[in-house]
């Protein structure tokens, strides 16, 4: 998968994150019961692929608000300090809430999900576990990728 920018949303994040701390964190976490280290090994190689990364600051906040569900510290800081590093290295493409919610796909999808789609031009491609939101970026022309897809071309997925 080759990518000028490559656009992250919050479950993918989420991984990236708890992964940099450890890889051994990935099957602790509540919120990544189905992924593993190998799931991580592959994230970085679609991450590495890319020209360059962005994100929005609302797939952060999603991501700030589950990174530390169910953890304490001192994981929890070591997590929130990973993704500190990681928003200060990947820029963000913003989107005001309110052009969000006047997207037809708000009430399916939700303000992080439309913020996503707003973010994308034809230099960016999603990469999402999110079907909903990956069906709605192709149906809109865009490029997008469902991790998940990658992970079960590599035999991760069970």
């Amino acid at each position: 998968m080759k990518s000028d920018r490559l656009l992250l949303d919050a479950n993918v994040l989420l991984l990236w994150v708890v992964g940099i701390v450890s890889r051994d964190y990935i099957a602790q976490h509540k919120r990544l019961e189905a992924f593993s280290g190998a799931d991580f090994d592959l994230l970085q190689e679609v991450v590495k692929s890319a020209q360059s990364v962005v994100t929005t600051p609302n797939a952060w906040t999603e991501t700030a608000n589950i990174v530390a569900f169910g953890v304490r510290p001192p994981l929890s800081r070591l997590f929130l300090e990973a993704m500190g590093i990681a928003i200060q290295q990947w820029p963000e493409t913003y989107h005001p809430s309110a052009e969000a919610v006047r997207d037809y796909a708000f009430m399916d999808l939700g303000l992080s999900d439309v913020a996503l789609l707003l973010a994308i031009d034809r230099d960016t491609t999603l990469l999402t576990t999110d079907a909903p939101l990956y069906y709605q970026t192709l149906s809109r022309g865009h490029r997008a990728f469902n991790f998940h897809h990658l992970r079960s071309e590599r035999g991760l997925a069970g």
